[in-house]
């Protein structure tokens, strides 16, 4: 055997050993690869179980309610013709030429007086009598009537800011208390569709800061499209042209997704989107026909509104997707003050989360009040607000009492 033979016997078993160990590292890393990553949490347990119900309260809710064309009363005037009969003494000319007419209506022998010179003209209008003739009169009429204004796309920017105290800020269990900023800025289009309908498109951004919790403190992106359908409208009085007399019965359908991420907008956490159908009565009158507010702008009194509705969430966390139905109601009285009116609402929730082990339904129970007091774009209000959730899921068990006042500014084109 040469030389070059044993050298290439030689490194054979070198290469051998080299690609075994090379082979046996890149186990060795796959293996601590997948052990690293089974160890690591995953990112739907960083998500805290109850994060939809944060992002609800802390955002503008829309409202259930129609958006009806409004009608206006204008003055109109129009000329009207009509023959009516009439009495007036008969001329000297009439007399002394009677006619045919005339001469019936006296006795042959009287008739010669007509004629005589002796007898004066007025002695014959007295004799004669009044003259009966129809005549046509014209006549202007004045007539308030009800037009209906051409309905228009609106568009109004809002910006609202909310900063409270919430006895349990995170909706968690076990809670804590801490003060929350919520500030929010939103446009929102009304576009009209046939006689009452509407399409109505919203857009928001939220920036939820907390005073000691400021792990939590997030920014949430919002948008929404709903169909609005009048199934019925039926007017309360027909004495007003405002629609805040108007009972509703109204089928909504919408969609709408939440986008939320941490402070900054990083890290990004998580997407909820949620279709859902409402089903609702709006503006009836529960203070015995009593109206209030400034002309062409009236309103119940007190007015009542029930709606149920059903939601189905989908989410890239999959623990979050669930199918919830809702039975809401309010009521809103008007206050002898200009613009301020006070109301009260609460709503019993049910949800069932569809892909949570071991199963997790939700029973959620919310009552509010607050006060709004409205000036042009201007809105303060106070608002209290009581929840309570009850689960097959121990750690979304939770109830907290929550103390707002809101500023709003709103500006409609």
């Amino acid at each position: 055997m040469n030389n070059v033979e044993r050298y290439r016997h030689a490194e054979f078993p070198i290469r051998h050993m080299e690609r075994g160990a090379m082979r046996a590292s890149a186990v060795r890393f796959f293996v601590i690869g997948i052990l690293s990553f089974a160890s690591a949490p995953s990112f739907g347990q960083a998500v805290d179980p109850n994060i939809q119900v944060r992002i609800e309260t802390a955002l503008p809710q829309p409202e259930i309610k129609p958006h009806l064309p409004e009608t206006e009363r204008i003055t109109v005037q129009r000329t009207k013709t009509f023959t009516t009969t009439i009495e007036r003494p008969y001329t000297c000319a009439e007399i002394r030429s009677p006619s045919p007419e005339l001469r019936a209506k006296l006795a042959p022998e009287k008739q010669a007086m007509l004629v005589d010179s002796k007898v004066s003209c007025k002695e014959l209008q007295t004799f004669v009598g009044l003259k009966k003739e129809k005549v046509v009169r014209h006549k202007v009429v004045s007539q308030t009537i009800e037009k209906p204004k051409p309905r228009q796309t609106s568009v109004s920017f809002a910006f609202q800011t909310q900063p409270g105290f919430d006895t349990n800020a995170l909706k968690a269990n076990p809670g804590k208390s801490d003060g929350v900023l919520n500030t929010s800025a939103g446009v929102t289009a009304i576009i009209p569709v046939a006689a009452l309908d509407s399409v109505i498109l919203t857009s928001q951004v939220l920036d939820q800061r907390y005073a000691t919790l400021v792990s939590k403190d997030s920014e949430v992106f919002a948008n929404s499209a709903t169909y609005s359908h009048v199934l019925n409208a039926v007017r309360g009085s027909d004495k007003v042209v405002s629609s805040g007399t108007t009972v509703s019965d109204l089928l909504n359908l919408g969609i709408s997704s939440s986008t939320v991420f941490g402070s900054g907008f990083h890290p990004y956490q998580i997407e909820l989107a949620t279709a859902s159908a409402a089903l609702g009565r709006t503006n009836v009158d529960v203070g015995g026909g009593a109206i209030c507010g400034a002309p062409d702008k009236e309103v119940f009194c007190a007015a009542q509104g029930v709606a149920g509705e059903l939601d189905f969430t989908t989410s890239d966390v999959a623990s979050q997707r669930n199918v919830a139905l809702k039975a809401q109601t309010n009521v809103t009285w008007q206050t002898s003050v200009q613009g301020l009116s006070v109301t009260a609402s609460g709503y019993i929730q049910g949800k069932y989360f569809t892909e949570v082990l071991g199963g997790r339904q939700d029973l959620i129970l919310q009552a509010s009040a607050r006060a709004d007091w409205i000036d042009g774009p201007f809105t303060l209000s106070f608002l209290v607000q009581a929840l309570q959730s009850f689960s097959t899921l121990r750690t979304a068990q939770y109830n907290s009492l929550a103390f707002y006042p809101v500023a709003k500014i709103q500006y409609s084109f």
